[in-house]
């Protein structure tokens, strides 16, 4: 039930439609080449993904540690990616 409740508030916090509309998002931005920027943002999820899957493996321990590694994870690549 929880995973569950976590799928829908991911839904919810409009992760998808960023990632739907991100080449216009950049465009509106004024960033030269919007799809050389959709692209590195693919390969920064890529990575996260990556990244968090191996540490929630080997450094988390709990529920409760793997919400916090993936929030604080997603957190700075989050702000990491207007710098691409």
């Amino acid at each position: 039930m929880i995973g569950i409740g976590l799928l829908v508030l991911q839904q919810l916090s409009g992760v998808n439609g960023i990632l739907f509309y991100a080449g216009s998002i950049f465009k509106a931005a004024d960033i030269t080449n919007s799809n050389l920027a959709t692209f590195r943002l693919g390969v920064v999820q890529v990575i996260a993904t990556g990244v968090t899957t191996w540490l929630s493996d080997k450094l988390v321990d709990g529920f409760f540690s793997l919400l916090v590694s993936s929030f604080s994870s997603q957190l700075l690549l989050g702000m990491l990616t207007p710098l691409c």
